[in-house]
């Protein structure tokens, strides 16, 4: 929230609970103008169902059109949630297989950051995730090594009063009580 709240002139595209490569479709074709999302889904859909990696093409050309000037964040949170158990020693993560299509969640999130790497953009991508994770390339390097990792420090309590103060404003919600906002951030309510 702290760095999408920084980056206004960016739409938020935010992937959580599914990394799956036609729901992240989905999520950026939502991001686009109306206008445009049927010619998208027209000419990418059917061949990401069949092919996730091509998630990664329609990514590149969505970042070098529309989401050049319109620019995204692209969130993948939680990323955690697809990674194996760390073990002890381990400097980087790898990502489980998913249900169904062991490589799904690989397919798809190598596609993005193919994509990234490749566009030419102001769009953005930015991962969230407790623990460093590999991602192998299928040609002996790893993916994962061009990120930049970035450690946030926790909150303090005044900045995590404003980021709710913020997000109850956007919501149309006015903050009446401000014993409430400090019993709901420190849980209680």
């Amino acid at each position: 929230a702290r760095i999408a709240n920084r980056m206004a002139k960016h739409k938020a595209v935010v992937i959580y609970g599914r990394y799956d490569a036609l729901t992240i479709f989905e999520r950026l074709i939502a991001a686009l103008p109306g206008s445009e999302r049927r010619g998208w889904e027209q000419a990418w859909q059917a061949q990401i169902g069949n092919a996730p990696k091509t998630l990664g093409n329609a990514l590149e050309e969505m970042l070098n059109g529309p989401f050049d000037k319109s620019p995204i964040l692209l969130i993948i949170d939680d990323l955690e949630q697809i990674l194996e158990t760390p073990q002890p020693g381990q400097d980087a993560t790898p990502i489980k297989d998913a249900a169904g299509t062991p490589e799904a969640w690989r397919a798809s999130l190598a596609a993005i950051l193919r994509a990234f790497k490749a566009a030419n953009t102001e769009s953005r991508l930015l991962l969230t995730s407790r623990f460093n994770f590999t991602l192998p390339d299928g040609r002996g390097g790893d993916l994962a090594n061009a990120l930049e990792r970035v450690q946030l420090p926790p909150m303090k309590e005044r900045e995590r009063a404003k980021q709710w103060q913020t997000a109850e404003r956007l919501a149309g919600k006015a903050e009446t009580d401000p014993g409430d906002l400090k019993n709901r951030l420190a849980g209680h309510a």
